[in-house]
């Protein structure tokens, strides 16, 4: 094995360059309810509908046209 002829990893190794989630994130709904684009009951139905769709919460928001989508994108970007 050649000792000089490698690029070392950079600090933190392989791990700091993955994507990640930050587990301090808020989710979805509680950005849409911070920000009054729903209401809590809205939130409550849909996350009722999540367990047994088994789909995404701003989906199912927006296809109850609880939510328009371009709120969804901007929330999810936050």
């Amino acid at each position: 094995m050649r000792s000089g002829n490698f690029k070392s990893q950079p600090e933190g190794g392989m791990a700091s360059i993955l994507p990640f989630r930050d587990r301090r994130a808020k989710k979805l709904g509680q950005i849409l309810l911070e920000s009054g684009q729903i209401a809590p009951s809205s939130l409550a139905e849909a996350l009722t509908s999540q367990k047994h769709l088994q789909k995404p919460i701003g989906e199912i928001l927006v296809a109850n046209e609880q939510l328009e989508p371009r709120t969804l994108v901007t929330a999810l970007s936050r």
